[in-house]
């Protein structure tokens, strides 16, 4: 996590970004409870983005609103293996922004 973070902090404050948790950054669903991952990739990093909107109850979850080609755009970032309660919160987030079209990232689509 330490290089990561080191990478990503040249771009912190410069340019927007998601980040997404996989399965080689953490184990078992999005449930999981405070790991590395988290504690670096949390909603403490994304704080100040001007594009990050929030995050699931546990962290592992974000949203961001950008602008691009003259319209807002709704950006999801999705954990490795999302839990019930993440896809519930997912939902949430879709039905408060319904007007936007949205881009699904996440490391473990089926």
């Amino acid at each position: 996590m330490r290089l990561a973070d080191d990478v990503f902090r040249t771009i912190d404050g410069r340019m927007p970004y998601s980040v997404l948790g996989g399965n080689h950054d953490v184990s078992g669903d999005d449930q999981r409870g405070d790991t590395p991952y988290l504690r670096t990739f949390g909603p403490r990093r994304f704080a100040h983005s001007v594009t990050y909107q929030g995050s699931s109850p546990d962290g592992y979850n974000s949203f961001h609103i950008f602008r691009a080609a003259g319209r807002q755009w709704l950006l999801l970032a999705l954990d490795w293996r999302v839990s019930d309660a993440g896809i519930a919160w997912t939902k949430g987030v879709l039905d408060a922004h319904r007007g936007l079209p949205t881009i699904l990232t996440t490391h473990d689509l089926v």
